[in-house]
């Protein structure tokens, strides 16, 4: 279906504002919970990094069931609204320090939250359209707009140490992306769906399957909570089973353009599984090396470290629109600025932040502790490596992959990074599990070997992306003669 670009532009500034909003919540969970959980709840920090991991792993891997529902079960709109009303319940009990049920919940909704946004979106461009990639950008600043604000308010609720006051926030702050949503509800509606096409009595029957699934989810996904080891190992194997399914895609495809663009697909989520793994180690190791390991004393005054994911989150709002501009003047100048390129730049900007980190602890004081600057410097080219994949990663899906498709693969492509949640847990107790002492001097040494493996392992990928640079942009840019 072709839209006007009046109702193409109120599709993205409404979406712009929904995922602001909800990823508020988000943001207030991904920075605070190992903090939760280790000062209110007092568990172990080896205990805590679990238990934040199986929640990034299952808040990413059950993108792929709600890839799977939304616009069959349930329309795109009706499955964000339903993620909505489940995070806003699951922030609910959270307040009561009620922690199985509450993260339970929570990661159940957002499972279908980011999938049925970018499905949306999608609906409104053409396979060929280059301004599906500045949406998209525009999109992650509005991701990046949400987690500031939740990282902020988190931070300030860790200094007072009053999460349960926080927690309700997060609860009041579904409310306003599900008013927006009724704002232009009639504008969300599904186009060139499986739900759109079925009958109302079909569409019933698939609506209280679709209830009765998300119910009985709810309480498996409480018990695989309560036993987080396993969860880590049955989310690993979900990962062998997802990149097999896309592997017996990509062979069973008759058409040759579309399995050229399969395997495309398939390098890809290599490449971006090795960034997220180094990325998604902020939450967990990565937030207890700042907590004990960094001289956090700035002009006076001791810096919350949550707050240090937003300079991040602020280099990815400034580099944005520039990213955009520059992209469009190169475009315009007959540059070919490819997906295989920006992974590359990606890969290479993670590589250098995490080769900071252990310089840091090389040049850390007498005491151990590391001085800030190394841990600033380092979140400022993670935010550029996100900003160069992330949103790319999302565009992509819908160039490489078939319409009939995108809703699976874009669900496969955020369940990669929940198994990158899982490899940065084994990263994450690596560093803080030989030894109870939270002293630097004790500590120090086993962050610097776990953060030059990930630095390493970056390495690697970007040069293995590098020498298959050529081939990739052979198979992307595969077309019918």
């Amino acid at each position: 279906m072709i839209f006007s670009l009046k109702e193409t532009k109120q599709a993205k500034i409404i979406i712009f504002f929904i995922l602001l909003s909800s990823l508020a919540t988000y943001g207030i969970l991904y920075s605070s919970l190992v903090l939760f959980i280790t000062n209110s709840l007092k568990f172990e920090p080896t205990a805590a990094t679990s238990i934040t991991s199986t929640f990034l792993a299952f808040h990413f891997s059950f993108q792929i069931i709600g890839g799977f529902f939304t616009g069959r079960f349930f329309s795109h709109r009706i499955s964000l609204l339903i993620g909505l009303s489940l995070q806003t319940i699951g922030c609910s009990l959270l307040s009561f320090y009620n922690l199985s049920w509450g993260l339970s919940i929570f990661m159940v909704g957002t499972g279908f939250n980011l999938v049925c946004i970018n499905c949306i979106l999608t609906q409104f461009f053409h396979p060929d359209d280059n301004s599906r990639e500045s949406a998209f950008l525009y999109n992650y600043i509005a991701m990046n707009i949400g987690v500031i604000i939740g990282v902020s308010i988190g931070g300030f609720f860790e200094i007072i140490n009053r999460y349960d006051l926080l927690f309700i926030i997060a609860a009041i702050s579904n409310i306003i992306p599900i008013s927006f949503m009724f704002l232009k509800w009639r504008l969300l509606k599904d186009h060139d769906t499986i739900h759109s096409a079925l009958s109302k009595r079909k569409k019933l029957i698939y609506f209280i399957s679709g209830l009765l699934f998300i119910c009985l989810q709810i309480i498996a996904s409480n018990w695989l909570i309560l036993n987080s080891n396993f969860s880590n190992k049955l989310i690993l194997f979900i990962g062998i089973l997802m990149i097999g399914f896309v592997a017996y895609l990509a062979i069973k495809q008759k058409d040759k353009i579309a399995q050229k663009k399969l395997w495309a697909y398939f390098i890809f989520m290599f490449m971006s599984l090795v960034f997220w793994i180094l990325y998604l180690m902020a939450p967990m190791g990565l937030m207890l090396f700042i907590e004990n390991n960094v001289n956090r004393t700035i002009f006076g005054k001791l810096f919350p470290p949550q707050w240090t994911i937003n300079i991040a989150s602020l280099t990815v709002l400034i580099s944005a629109p520039i990213l955009v501009a520059l992209f469009k003047y190169l475009r315009s100048k007959g540059f070919n600025v490819t997906i295989t390129n920006q992974f590359l730049a990606s890969l290479f900007s993670i590589s250098l932040a995490f080769i900071l980190l252990p310089l840091g602890i090389i040049f850390a004081n007498k005491n151990g502790y590391v001085n800030f600057s190394f841990v600033a410097a380092s979140y400022v080219l993670q935010g550029l490596g996100e900003i160069l994949i992330a949103p790319i990663g999302f565009a992509m899906i819908g160039k490489l992959i078939p319409h009939r498709l995108q809703g699976v693969m874009m669900g496969i492509w955020i369940m990669l990074v929940g198994v990158a949640a899982t490899f940065s847990n084994i990263f994450s107790k690596f560093s803080i599990s030989k030894t109870s002492s939270v002293n630097p001097l004790d500590t120090n040494y086993h962050f610097l070997l776990s953060f030059s493996s990930l630095a390493a392992l970056a390495i690697i990928a970007s040069l293995t992306l590098l020498l298959l640079a050529r081939f990739l942009n052979k198979l992307t840019n595969s077309t019918k003669s």
